[in-house]
């Protein structure tokens, strides 16, 4: 599951706080190379979203019921979070640049990550379970991950 944000438009786009909604972002991997994982990412984005107009309600009820996941896999979900911080109102003056905002981070078992971008750089922080396991699957991660959006921008 992922979380659509309802902000960037109308009323709400300049609230803060958990304005979401829950649908499933699914795409097949394969041996595509970027370009073509980043089209169909973005084709599965597009159809999660029309998706998230459903009751969260009713998209958690079919998910359960249709063995997608348990109800284990909804009391604590993993959480990826991308905040383009450029895009909001203000951005670049010096106001903006005292502004914080607040991971969650502490004890978890989740390994939940913000990828956030602003003027100067894009950066990654991660809640992770503090396990031996857990920091050498997220830290060969990360470096596959770093080693991806260099290619890529490349």
């Amino acid at each position: 599951m992922t979380v659509l944000s309802t902000r960037d438009r109308g009323p709400y786009s300049r609230s803060q706080g958990w304005f979401c909604t829950f649908a499933p972002v699914e795409f097949e991997v394969g041996d595509a190379g970027f370009g073509e994982l980043a089209h169909r990412a973005q084709e599965a984005l597009r159809h999660a979203k029309r998706l998230a107009q459903a009751p969260v309600h009713l998209v958690v009820d079919t998910l359960l019921r249709s063995g997608t996941c348990t109800p284990a896999d909804i009391g604590s979900p993993q959480l990826l979070s991308y905040l383009d911080l450029r895009w909001f109102p203000g951005a670049g003056r010096p106001a903006d640049e005292r502004g914080v905002h607040f991971t969650g981070t502490g004890r978890t078992s989740n390994a939940s990550m913000w990828i956030n971008r602003d003027a100067d750089s894009l950066y990654l922080l991660a809640q992770v379970p503090d396990t031996d396991q857990a920091h050498d699957a997220v830290e060969t991660y990360h470096h596959r991950l770093r080693e991806t959006f260099r290619s890529a921008a490349t």
